[in-house]
């Protein structure tokens, strides 16, 4: 008779192998036929050994007494053969114990007959205590696959191989399994038991689902990401379904970005992501991160009027959003813009509507940000995102193929007409021929991101120009935008520039405009500080376009100030009052070395500034803008007649 648990008692043993019991304990203590102790120090034989060697005798024909019993005697007599079987088993068990897998038997109902040590560690219970078990009983984990759905399979197939599913150990800890398991058949072909391992699989299951998580999630927000929505789309869009999907782009992010560090900026888009999720939640959407600083809103069910009315509760939260940066918790001011498109009317599947969003998007930008746009088809929309599509295709094709023209203004010193410096000023030339001013090119050019490769292409043609043979002996003022400035990767390229131009970089001022260089104090102080450490020179353009930065103005070490061009302007239409500009240029003269007035058209302009203290002056007055290499700056001098190079 057979124990449930799938060994024998010592009687057993002896009545099957025909050896006394006195023998068989002598064998155990010699390590011949080794059996296992109970807790209650009785004798147990593994049946799998025991029935080896009754089988083993039974086929040499050697046979027992009249109830039929395999007693191997004549082969139990020839020591070398149990020297081996004893190896075998010892092998057996010492492979079966030392397998992290967990290996077990089982009965033809799945009753475990045999559990090895792992059952502890994965299980959550020791050995002894799972026998006569079922291995499927253990509680399932939700969305784990069925347990009779894997006797099923083992039914049909005979064997399930790598079948992964999670049970709730004895302990209470969830685990995720392999399961690989086999019928065990007798000798008519009907099923005697079952055998199979257990793998835990549970940290690279975990891991698995990590990855899957991270495809499908914004890493820094926690957000779902493009790839999540594309799917919520396709799993919810129909013929009979409506709903809208809102684009919201935070405006003018890039130059927030290089002013308070990518550390800073990515606290906000965090903080924003939250704000944006709480306001869609409020609204019956679901936000998604889809760029940098784009996210989106999905709204199932709502149509238009509802979706024009969650986004401008998304766009009210931006501007209300309470922003403070730096160790100054100095105040800013978001705005964001926002794309709408509906479907099934402006999109029947995920990829046209998010095509639609992203042209309503552009729309929003172009009709002056701060505001949301919803998809019109082949109107505005269209049109301004082909706009939009073709400054990136000119502005490329210009870098390209250095089609970057430098012109150059002479600046004058007023009381003789002295050239004395030169203004550089950029011009892009088309494919036909034709030059692009920068009041044309130079806003699409930071909106796509191009502004610092074109600062400095400027600052290299420049140099070039600078050290060529009869290169010109004045200072030259190069304008730089302060998304470039702010950049510290952009300024150590400009620097590493710098370095190697030798001589000529002492001829070069660099100028900001005032309300550029008020964006971030610090940032300016510390471009000027290492452009002195160099031996280039500062300079504030568009000085006294903002009265409220006088204080702050002090701060900056400047060479030269440049008066904004509305006071030249200004006087030439007697809309100022000649005191008030003499007090601001009695100001600027205080914290500079030099202060120049711009746009001079007249004589009498040129006369009053002159008298109230104003040394230098450039404008159309004196020369239009002209090509670098027309220009006669060969050293300080009278001077040429004007030439109307370009009007």
């Amino acid at each position: 008779m057979t124990r449930a648990n799938g060994e024998y008692s010592v009687q057993e043993v002896s009545d099957i192998l025909g050896v006394g019991i006195d023998k068989l304990r002598r064998w155990d203590a010699l390590g011949v036929l080794v059996a296992r102790r109970t807790e209650g120090g009785h004798r147990r034989y593994a049946r799998e050994v025991v029935d080896a060697l009754a089988e083993a005798a039974a086929a040499r024909g050697e046979r027992s007494d009249e109830a039929g019993s395999a007693a191997p005697l004549g082969l139990l007599r020839n020591p070398r053969v149990v020297e081996l079987l004893v190896e075998s088993e010892e092998r057996y068990r010492t492979l079966v114990e030392s397998c992290l897998d967990l290996i077990w038997t089982a009965d033809p109902l799945g009753r475990l007959t045999f559990v090895s040590g792992a059952a502890e560690s994965l299980l959550g219970a020791k050995p002894q205590a799972l026998i006569g078990r079922s291995l499927f009983d253990f509680d399932l984990v939700e969305g784990a696959e069925a347990n009779r759905r894997l006797l099923a399979l083992l039914g049909e197939y005979g064997v399930v191989r790598h079948r992964l599913t999670a049970l709730t150990a004895a302990d209470g800890t969830e685990r995720w399994v392999g399961i690989s398991a086999e019928l065990l058949r007798d000798a008519r072909g009907g099923v005697s038991g079952i055998r199979g391992s257990l793998r835990d699989v549970t940290e690279s299951h975990r891991a698995t689902e990590r990855m899957e998580r991270l495809s499908l999630h914004d890493a820094l927000t926690g957000l779902p990401n493009r790839l999540s929505l594309q799917r919520a789309l396709e799993d919810t869009m129909g013929p009979e379904e409506t709903g809208a999907v809102i684009f919201i782009d935070l405006d003018h992010f890039r130059n927030f970005n290089n002013t308070v560090g990518y550390r800073e900026a990515d606290r906000v888009i965090k903080a924003i992501g939250g704000v944006l999720r709480e306001s869609a939640l409020d609204n019956g959407g679901e936000v998604f991160r889809i760029g940098g600083d784009t996210f989106a809103v999905r709204v199932h069910g709502a149509r238009r009027a509802e979706a024009v009315d969650v986004a401008e509760a998304l766009l009210s939260r931006v501007r209300h959003f309470p922003l403070q940066t730096g160790q100054e918790r100095r105040a800013h001011r978001l705005t964001a813009s926002a794309g709408i498109a509906v479907y099934p009317f402006q999109g029947g599947d995920a990829t046209t509507l998010l095509a639609a969003t992203d042209v309503a998007l552009h729309q929003a930008k172009d009709l002056g940000r701060n505001r949301a746009a919803v998809y019109s088809q082949g109107g505005e929309a269209l049109k301004s995102t082909t706009l939009h599509a073709l400054w990136a295709k000119q502005l490329h094709g210009a870098i390209r193929d250095g089609r970057l023209v430098l012109f150059v203004q002479p600046v004058v010193r007023l009381a003789d007409r002295t050239i004395v410096h030169q203004e550089v000023l950029a011009r892009l030339r088309d494919p036909d021929g034709k030059l692009l001013l920068p009041g044309q090119f130079l806003d699409p050019a930071e909106s796509l991101g191009m502004i610092q490769q074109i600062d400095l292409l400027v600052v290299e043609s420049l140099i070039k120009r600078l050290e060529a043979p009869g290169g010109s002996p004045l200072k030259h003022f190069v304008n730089l935008s302060h998304v470039s400035i702010s950049d510290p990767y952009w300024t150590r390229r400009l620097f590493a520039l710098l370095q190697h131009a030798g001589p000529v970089r002492h001829r070069l001022v660099f100028e900001v405009s005032e309300s550029a260089a008020l964006t971030e104090v610090s940032v300016t102080k510390g471009f000027i500080k290492d452009l002195r450490q160099i031996g280039c020179e500062f300079s504030l353009d568009d000085f006294g376009s903002g009265f409220t930065s006088f204080q702050h103005l002090r701060r900056f070490d400047v060479d030269f100030l440049k008066l904004d061009g509305c006071v030249s302007r200004d006087l030439a239409a007697n809309q100022s009052d000649p005191v008030f500009v003499k007090a601001l240029c009695d100001l600027g003269c205080s914290i500079s070395k030099g202060l120049i007035a711009k746009s001079i058209e007249t004589p009498e302009v040129a006369a009053t500034l002159s008298g109230i203290g104003v040394e230098y002056g450039l404008g159309r007055l004196f020369r239009h803008p002209h090509p670098i290499d027309d220009a006669d700056d060969r050293g300080p001098g009278e001077l040429a007649p004007s030439a109307s190079v370009l009007q």
